[in-house]
This record gives structure tokens, sequence and C-alpha cells, in this order.
């Protein structure tokens, strides 16, 4: 008992030991300990710049995307009724979605109290019921962004339910204690978050057995069913404080900054205001009531009162808020001075938001000076007289006057001549004046050295307080270029109406030629030829059609309405003189083919050559469709323009089989005639032309609907209707890179053999995928021989829909292999074509020193090869094949292993003469041993036999029992054995 008694107390010592030291050592492992959800405890306090609204913010039902048991939203809870959870031993969490942009929440001070501390108050409908006597704890956790900022705790008795009292759900206030941090921040996309748990003890017993157990609650939503009785977080901050509005000039972005010099009677394009808008709530589209533009003049007068709305041209309402321009031209003649600009926006709890923008000033002295014509170049030749026409305008105030000399600012040299045509200088009475000055240039006949551009200013003085002073200055830079007498000219076509540019000779590439234009069958359609010498002088032009398609083509003058008949010397149409930098508009009239076996498409190239020097010419290109009454066009598609070029990766991406969806207009072009015609859609699967030129077109699924869903085999259409249908155009699963042209056919539904009929190109831009190899090996696997080379035979896929140049390669570790490549060029590089695939060699030298059994591992890899990128590892194809050496003959197995030991076979032979040696050792002392024994046997049995017979002779022998000597010889067997 004694030893028992010591053994515990030492225990007890030991367990005091190991307590005190955790205690002392708990402050050093806190200290390391990670503290994630505790925010810095700098205090934090909101900008002074940044003004502070009272929000409530209402737990509302459960919102899909923010997650949570609640959502803690600015909008009041109008439908769902109450909800209600337990919040016993576990957490009820409320969340808010995620901030849309940066939030700064301001809570209120403590009364009283003197250590600066802050808090927020929380409004919460709980419950508690128990057994009497039961008590509940309620903790209320407040966080940002997943860290505290604030919390809360109450301990009172449960409510113990009876037949009188059915324990309702109380309204309960508490104030989330946020230390001494006036506020703290949410950034974007993060959330604000309020926990709530309860812990309750007494649950134990009751009254009754089996009575009421404990249970604690919290509601939200619509308390009751009720509309004024919520579940809410009252916080002061600024959901619009990143809303922002910029005074800008007409096309300008964000990023150029605000412009805040305006002048009152400013040239009609530089009267044009941009306001730019973002106006956001950080808790979402949702919070945005209202958005009104202000702009007050020096007097108070309102010029601008408008509200923004998604009606509002350029203005865009989406769910991260409302953003866009608001273009305002303003009338001249409005009064100097500084103005105001505002956005004035309004939440849905009533809130108003003043969004300030810097003071626009209205300067009342400003004067301008441009290029009359709008010009950024001026031209130049040896010898000649350049006459630039300008354009002063007076833009300050009506009321001012100004005197404006020109001067030219750039030093041309002694060699060049300029002047106004006022060199005294030049008088604008009043705002909104506007003089034409001329400054005659004439260069010199050697131009070397001749400035990029000139600078020309213009200087307005103007008596201020009966002072004479410079009030404004500008200056005008423009682009100098030497050009000969005779330039190229400028060739363009246009549609009919003049608004859609279908070819540029200066600017190819930024036309598609390949895009028909229609012209009607049997008739000539219009198309407008402008021409613009570009060169000094006046000149005539030569209009040579290169190329016509079989069509004919009429050339008249569009400001007269004369022909213009090909030349009989030349075969070519000659303009009137045009003079320099001046334009002809002609009118080009295009009849197409009237035979049906012509092809329905094709080329048109004109050609414009100077007179004046016949190697300066210019050309234009693009298609003509031969269209016979009926014509259809992709009005919309699933990726924009141009329409009827998709883009596939964009309008189905993911992986399987691309859908691809658009719709088409037919329209009937024809002006008069029978009344209405049916015309049948021909499935673009079932076209001969389509599968002739790829069969795998007609393996796509082609689905032509009407608004409705019904499929649609037929329209009818009279003269000018049109219609709508929908397409939708189900791709196979490989489809090689590159632009996939596949036709949809219209035709009169007749039996008519020359049925009129449109081809519509539908062009599918499919775009390469990333490479995607596969190497197969072919030859199978087979025992090799030591000293023999040997050729196997392996494939390598392309399983992508683009060509791709491959390198092969082979890698192998042991020594004395080799291994080598022979592509099917005899080089390792090889060219796959899309789902293609190659078969290629791997040559294999089995040293001979290689031994029966052994197994190689070669690797052989496929690598993706591009001289203009290059591509990750895991695009690398890698296959192991492995090499088996076989040895059919027994003999040669021996021989192989003993002039080519490997290490087991090495430590095989060690032990086998170990163990010879050992048995040749064991027969040899087995041999000594017998000898001794014997030897030993014959000196014992000598005497024993002489003694004996002379003292016992006379007494019987005894009994004696006879023992087996155990002998320690090794049997003959053993030794064998071993």
């Amino acid at each position: 008992m004694q030893a028992s008694s010591t053994s515990n107390r030492g225990i007890g010592r030991a367990r005091l030991a190991v307590a005190l030291a955790v205690v002392i050592m708990a402050p050093v492992y806190l200290s390391l300990a990670p503290t994630p959800e505790l925010r810095a405890s700098e205090p934090m306090s909101a900008g002074g710049d940044i003004e502070m609204k009272l929000y409530t913010l209402y737990i509302a039902s459960q919102n899909s995307s923010a997650g949570g048991d609640g959502h803690i939203t600015t909008e009041v809870p109008e439908s769902g009724g109450q909800d209600s959870a337990s919040a016993l031993d576990s957490e009820v969490e409320f969340r808010s979605s995620d901030m849309l942009s940066s939030l700064i929440v301001q809570g209120r001070p403590q009364h009283g109290s003197s250590s600066g501390s802050y808090y927020m108050p929380l409004d919460l409908f709980l419950r508690a019921t128990g057994p009497s006597g039961s008590t509940v704890e309620w903790t209320i956790t407040l966080r940002a962004g997943g860290s505290q900022v604030g919390t809360a705790s109450w301990s009172t008795e449960a409510c113990t339910q009876s037949f009188t009292n059915s324990c309702s759900f109380d309204h309960e206030q508490f104030d989330i204690d946020m230390g001494q941090d006036q506020s703290f921040t949410l950034s974007k996309d993060e959330r604000l978050e309020i926990t709530v748990s309860a812990e309750m003890s007494g649950c134990d017993g009751g009254t009754i057995p089996g009575g009421s157990s404990c249970e604690a609650e919290v509601a939200w939503n619509e308390i009751d069913d009720e509309n004024d009785r919520f579940s809410q977080l009252e916080v002061e901050a600024n959901a619009m404080a990143n809303s922002l509005v910029l005074l800008q000039r007409e096309g300008a972005e964000l990023a150029e900054g605000a412009e805040l010099d305006w002048y009152p009677n400013d040239i009609l394009s530089e009267r044009t205001m941009q306001f730019s808008f973002d106006v956001k709530s950080a808790f979402g589209r949702y919070d945005i009531e209202s958005t009104r533009l202000i702009m007050r003049d020096p007097g108070g007068v309102y010029r601008i009162d408008h509200i923004i709305n998604e009606d509002d041209e350029d203005i865009e309402d989406t769910s991260q808020g409302i953003f866009g321009e608001y273009i305002w031209t303003y009338p001249s003649g409005l009064p100097a001075g500084e103005y105001s600009v505002e956005l004035e926006i309004t939440d849905i709890q009533g809130n108003n938001f003043l969004i300030d923008h810097d003071p626009v000033e209205m300067h009342q002295w400003g004067v301008s000076i441009n290029h009359r014509l709008d010009r950024l170049t001026e031209y130049v030749a040896p010898g000649e007289t350049t006459a630039i026409p300008l354009q002063l305008v007076h833009k300050g105030d009506s009321t001012k006057s100004m005197e404006v000399e020109l001067e030219v600012l750039t030093n041309l040299g002694s060699s060049w001549q300029f002047e106004f045509d006022s060199p005294g200088g030049y008088t604008l009475n009043a705002g909104g004046d506007i003089l034409n000055p001329i400054l005659t240039l004439t260069a010199p006949d050697d131009l070397t050295g001749t400035p990029d551009s000139i600078e020309i200013r213009a200087v307005a003085e103007a008596e201020v307080d009966s002072v004479l002073q410079v009030v404004d200055q500008h200056i005008l830079q423009l682009d100098l270029e030497k050009i000969d007498v005779y330039q190229p000219p400028e060739v363009s076509l246009w549609n009919e109406e003049h608004d859609v540019q279908i070819a540029n000779s200066t600017r190819p590439d930024d036309f598609d030629q390949s895009v028909p234009r229609y012209v009607e069958y049997n008739q000539f359609t219009p198309f407008l030829l402008e021409i613009f010498n570009t060169g000094f002088d006046a000149d005539t032009f030569r209009i040579d059609v290169l190329r016509r398609a079989k069509s004919i083509i009429q050339i008249y003058d569009n400001d007269t309405g004369e022909r213009i008949l090909e030349d009989e010397g030349d075969g070519t149409f000659h303009t009137a003189i045009l003079e320099r930098h001046s334009t002809q508009i002609l009118l080009l009239n295009v009849k197409p083919s009237s035979d049906r076996d012509d092809p329905d498409i094709g080329e048109i190239e004109i050609e414009v050559i100077s007179n004046g020097n016949s190697s300066l010419r210019a050309n234009v290109n693009f298609t003509i469709q031969r269209t016979y009454g009926i014509h259809a066009e992709v009005s919309h598609d699933c990726d924009g323009s141009p329409l009827g070029h998709m883009r596939v990766s964009l309008c189905s991406p993911g992986s399987g089989s691309a859908v691809v969806d658009l719709r088409v207009r037919i329209t009937n072009s024809m002006s008069g005639g029978e009344s209405a015609n049916w015309w049948r859609i021909q499935n673009p699967a079932s076209l001969q032309e389509n599968i002739e030129r790829d069969p795998a077109y007609g393996q796509w699924q082609f689905m032509i609907l009407d608004e409705s869903g019904d499929a649609v085999p037929r329209v009818s259409l009279g003269p000018g209707d049109f219609t709508e249908v929908f397409v939708t155009v189900t791709l196979t699963s490989q489809v090689v890179a590159g632009n996939h042209t596949v036709y949809l056919r219209i035709i009169d539904d007749t039996t008519d053999d020359d049925a009129r009929y449109f081809d519509l190109p539908m062009v599918f831009e499919v775009e390469a995928d990333e490479p995607n190899l596969e190497i197969v090996q072919v030859s199978p696997n087979r025992q090799l021989v030591p000293g023999e080379s040997y050729s196997i035979q392996l494939k390598v896929k392309n399983q992508g829909n683009g060509p791709l140049t491959v390198l092969l390669d082979a890698e192998v570790e042991q020594v004395g292999w080799s291994v080598d490549i022979d592509g099917p060029s005899g080089s390792r590089l090889i060219e796959l074509e899309a789902f293609e695939e190659a078969t290629f060699n791997l040559d294999v030298s089995v040293p001979g020193s290689a031994n029966n059994g052994d197994q190689i591992p070669v690797v052989v890899t496929a690598t993706p090869f591009d001289t203009e990128q290059s591509w990750p590892d895991e695009y690398t194809a890698t296959t192991t094949v492995t090499m088996t050496v076989g040895i059919s003959s027994l003999i040669d197995i021996l021989i192989n292993e003993i002039t080519h030991p490997r290490l087991s076979t090495m430590v095989i032979a060690v032990v086998g003469i170990l163990l010879l040696f050992a048995g040749i050792q064991s027969k040899m002392n087995r041999r000594r041993w017998a000898t001794h024994l014997a030897f030993l046997e014959a000196l014992g049995g000598d005497d024993d036999e002489g003694e004996g017979a002379s003292e016992d002779s006379d007494l019987p022998a005894p009994v004696t029992a006879v023992e087996e000597e155990e002998s320690d010889d090794y049997e003959d067997d053993e030794i064998e054995l071993v």
C-alpha cells in the first residue's frame, strides 16, 4: 500500500509539473499561432471626403449565389414569409453578395465611453425554449472578408412552453462591439457575414417525464409574415463612392481624363460634350434607384437636368451597374464663367449621393485656327505654289472683339516664299465670327531639306481693363508631303446610297473582296465609283475594266447624268478634267451575264490610269453575285460582325460537336410582276454543290425553323417581301481547321428546269486545336539476339484538326544500346495533315554484351515543331517500347553468361565456389576425425581387457544397458547433400 501511495503521489507531481509548463509556455505558443480570423487592430476611419449614409441591411431569404442561411441586402424583404433555423450548438450564417467595389463601413461611438470604442446595432428575432430553469447564451459574430470585426453575446433564461405560453420569437437588439476600430473596409469581391450560435444549460430534466427539450432558433425575412418586422443591421457607409462622371470630348476614353476648358462660340464639332459614366453600388445594381446628370451655368441656371436610363443611346444598364456616355451639344452663345457638373444618385432606401466633377470653365476669350477643308496634310511640289485655305474662329464670348495676327513658326529657309492674304492681321468682332484666310506657299525647285510639317500660329489681342494684351493663341500643325506634279489616283467603290464602302485602292486589305455584291439577272445594278486626284496639278483619268465576269458595264457622270462611252481608240472610259485634290463621282452600272450556264459569282477589277503620267494607276476589285428575284443574307449570327462569317469556337465553346445558330433573312427582290411566290429552302446537306466541295458537309446537320420552332421547308413571298428563318448547324466531331463555306439554296418551288434560285454562302471559321499527338506500336514484340540490329515499326497520329510538323526522337539509357528514328522520308521531321497518321521505324542495335532475359526500355517521343512558337512538354506524345533479349540455345546462353557475366551470374559463381571449398574441407575433416577415433579406441581396448580378466574372472558378468554412442562423424550422404 505504501508503494502504491508513493507512486500515486509521483504521478500527481508529474501532472502538476506538466500543467505548470503548459501555463508558462502558453503565451509563447499563442504568439506563434496564426490568427486568420482577426483583422489588424489598427483603428480605421472613413475618409473625410466620403459622405457617409445610414443603411439598413436586411436579412432576407437565402440567395443561391451568396450562400448561407440568409441573405444580407439593402432591399426590403417583400415575399417568402418567415424563415427560421436552429442555432443550438451550431451556427446560423447570413451572407451578403460579393461586393462589386470596395466599401468602407463605419460604426457608432459608444455613448458614455471614454475608451473611444464603437458598435453597430443589430436587431434579431430569437426564441429559446426549454425546461424551467434552463438558460441560453447567444453569441453573434460579424465578419468582413472572412475576418472578425465585431462580436456580441447575451445570456438569459429560456422560455418554458405551456398551454398558455407558446414562446414566440422575441425582438432583441444587440450592440456589435467593434472595439476601438471606428470602421472596416470590405474589398471588392469580399462579403459581409453574420453568424449566430447558442449554447443552453439545464436541459436535462423537467417536471413532466418526457417533457419539453431545449431549442434555440433565429428568425428572419418577414417575421410572422408581417411586412414591417425584420432582422436587420444598421451601418454607415457610402456604396456609391466609387461611381464617377467625367466630361470629355466626344470619342475620348476614360483614361484620357476630363476636359475642363470650353468656349461658348466654338465651331459646332467642338461644342459636343461627352459625359462618361460609371455608376455602381458596392451592393449591386439593384441598389441603384435613379441617376440624374446636372449641369449649371455661373448664374445657377440648369443647362442639363437629365435622368440617365437604358433608353439613352450609348448607355448600358447591366447587372454590374450603369455605364456609357451621354452626348450633348450645347448651343452657341452660352454665358462665360464657371460651370458645375454633378451626378445625383438615389438608392432604393432613399439616400441621395452627389458625385462632384471638377469645375468646368467656359472661357470668354478664345481663338482657333483650322484647315478650312479639315485636312491634316498639305502637298508641295518642286517650283509650284500651294494655297492653304485656313479658318479663323472667334470661339469666346459674344460681346468681345479681338485682333488676330497669323505667323508661320516653322523655319522653311530663304528659298521658300509665303504670305497671308491680309498681312496686317484680321479682326474678329464678336464670338462666333469666322474668317477664311489663305496662306500662299511657294516651294523651291529643290525640295531637299523640306520639313515634315509646318506650324501656323494665331495670336489674339484685346483690351482687358483698358490694357491691350494677348488673350489667347492657337497653333495649327499641318504635315507637309512632297509629291510630283502627277500622282496615282485614289479610287474607291461604294453602294448606290454612298454609305457602304466596298473597296479602296489605298487600303485594299481593309475590305473583303470576296464578299458578294448582289446584281439582279437581266438588270443593271448601280454602284458609285469615286476618283480622288492626289496629284499636285489637274489631271484626267482613263478607266479600264480588266475583269468583268462576263457582265455588261456602263459608266455615267453622277452629277450631270451624262453617259461616258468607251473610247474607240483604246477601249477605256475617259473622265473630265479633275482639279488637284478634288473628287469625281461616277455611276457604275453592272448587268450580269444572261447565260444561265455562266457562274453566278464572279470578280470585277477596275483600273484607273493618270493621263498626265500613264505609269501612275490604281486598282479596285470586288465580287458580284447574280440573283434571280430572290436573295438571302445573314441578319444575325452568334459572333456578330462580319455577318455570315462565324467563328465556331466563339459560337460553340467546349468539346464535342459544335452547334452554330444564325438567322437568315430571305427577300423577294422583284419590284413588280406576279404576286406571292413559293420558294423552297433546300437543306445544305443534300445540296450537290456542297458535297462535291467536301463530302463531310453532307454529314453536317441543318435545322431550318421559323420563330415558333417549326420546320420551314418553303416560304411564300411577294415582290419586296421578306421573312426570317432560324438555322441551326451541327458540325461533325472532326472538322479541319480553316474557313468552310457552305451554301444555303433558296429555289423557286417549280418544275421549271431553269428555276430561279439563290445560294447564300455561310462561312464557318474553325480554329486549329492544340497539338494532340499519339504514338502506337505497329510491329509485335519479339526477342532480340545480342549483336544484331532490328527495325520496329511505329505509327504517329495527328488527332488535331490542323496540320503539324512533328519531330520524332528516341532515347535509351542502357549503355551499349543505340536507337535511331527512320522517318518516312529518312528525316526525323515529318509533316502531318489534320487527322492524318504516318508510319516510321525505330532502328535498334543490340550490343553483343546483352544477356538473355534483359528488358531494356526505349522512350519514343513525338514533339510538335514550329519555328515561330514552342509548345509545353504536355503536348509531346510519349510511348515506351520494351526490348527483350532472348537466346534460344542453352550452350549459347552459358557461353554468353561466361563471356559477359552480369552481376547475378558472378554472385552465383562466387557462392558456388565457396560451397565447393566448404564441401572439400568438410570431407577432409571427417576423415581426420575418424582416424583419430579409431586410434583412441585401439589404445583403450587393450588396457581394459587385461585387468578385467585377472580380477573378476569368478564373478558373473553385470547386467548393463547398452547406450548408442553419439558419433560426430559426418555421413557421406550429408556431405553429398551439402
